[in-house]
């Protein structure tokens, strides 16, 4: 059994997971435009398996070390991509506006 603080450290690979997913979805929105169907329907599907891949890995990994590990991860994970989003919206909206002067 795990102490909690040992447990509470899954918080680490939960928050890159979920960053790293929320990157890789930004990318992919990103690079859609209109009139490349196949091209954006293989990086839909490619970026969907390895987010899904990224997920599942860490979640069986943790859920293997026990129910804390496998909770803590989930909230790390969670947590990041809460924080990420409203970080690539304003990037994003920058970046929009600085193209439209």
């Amino acid at each position: 059994m795990l102490s909690a603080f040992e447990s509470a450290l899954w918080l680490f690979p939960g928050g890159v997971a979920g960053i790293l997913t929320t990157l890789i979805l930004w990318w992919t929105i990103r690079r859609a435009r209109p009139g490349t169907d196949n091209a954006i329907r293989i990086r839909v599907w490619a970026g969907y398996i390895l987010r899904l891949g990224i997920v599942a890995g860490l979640l069986i990994w943790a859920a293997r070390r026990g129910i804390g590990p496998l909770l803590w991860a989930f909230v790390g994970l969670t947590a990041s991509r809460w924080a990420t989003i409203p970080l690539l919206v304003r990037w994003s909206l920058g970046q929009m506006t600085q193209q439209g002067k």
